[in-house]
């Protein structure tokens, strides 16, 4: 399983709603336990990628934590249907899936490839 080896980004996590929660009477709340593993979404937000060109060829080895071409081929390899393993800086090594296809919004204009605001979702898997 490959490593999603891209690090220079900001991440925040959140709970899936679990199990079944009902208004009981008199403002009570009866809740069940859940069933199956908790499967947290991470929330990835790059401030600056860029697409690098090596003389007039686009190169995915130039900066290999900020370019987009090679974040480009790590999704396309895996796209929404292949595990892979994210590097969580609290959690250790956590196996995920893209939870959305990947959009990468256009260059800033005279910005040399300059690509801000990316956000990538990924959904943990049970392991």
């Amino acid at each position: 399983m490959k490593v999603f080896d891209f690090s220079v980004h900001a991440v925040s996590h959140s709970y899936p709603q679990r199990g079944t929660q009902v208004q009981l009477g008199g403002n009570w709340t009866f809740s069940t336990a859940p069933r199956g593993p908790v499967m947290r979404t991470f929330t990835l937000r790059f401030d600056l990628m860029r697409w690098f060109k090596n003389g007039a060829v686009y190169s995915s080895t130039i900066e290999p934590q900020l370019n987009l071409l090679r974040l480009d081929e790590f999704y396309r390899e895996h796209e929404l249907h292949k595990d892979f393993i994210y590097p969580h800086e609290l959690y250790g090594n956590l196996v995920v899936k893209f939870a959305q296809p990947l959009v990468i919004p256009e260059a800033k204009k005279d910005s040399n490839g300059a690509v801000l605001g990316l956000t990538i979702t990924l959904i943990e898997q049970p392991t």
